[in-house]
């Protein structure tokens, strides 16, 4: 979907897996609805501003999953997740678990266990 959106084309989607986020209600069909789908392509076909509008708003929907979009919204992400686990291991008491776990094997050898 996101391939033909990015081509400027005008689509028409069911409700199923990530299609809502891509298409506006209007746009859309309830899935396995043949009749539904055959009354939107012809409702749509058959005006031609409409067909219009929706390539224009699929070309700039299509723009937000760029690579280099997805890239920056990855590693925002990631560093959410890495500035999460540090506030966790701050109010948790925990640390650097291999500092931690090092103690314990130096703590064992000195007693004779390790």
């Amino acid at each position: 979907m996101i391939e033909a959106m990015a081509r400027g084309l005008p689509c028409i989607g069911s409700s199923v897996g990530g299609i809502p986020e891509l298409l506006p209600s209007q746009d859309m069909v309830p899935a396995g609805d043949i009749e539904a789908l055959a009354e939107k392509i012809a409702e749509v076909v058959s005006a031609p501003q409409r067909l219009a509008r929706m390539s224009r708003r699929n070309l700039a929907r299509a723009s937000d999953y760029r690579e280099t979009v997805l890239s920056g919204r990855r590693k925002e992400f990631y560093d959410y997740v890495e500035r999460c686990t540090r506030v966790v291991e701050i109010t948790c008491g925990i640390g650097d678990l291999s500092a931690a776990d090092e103690g314990k094997k130096r703590n064992h050898r000195s007693t004779g266990q390790g």
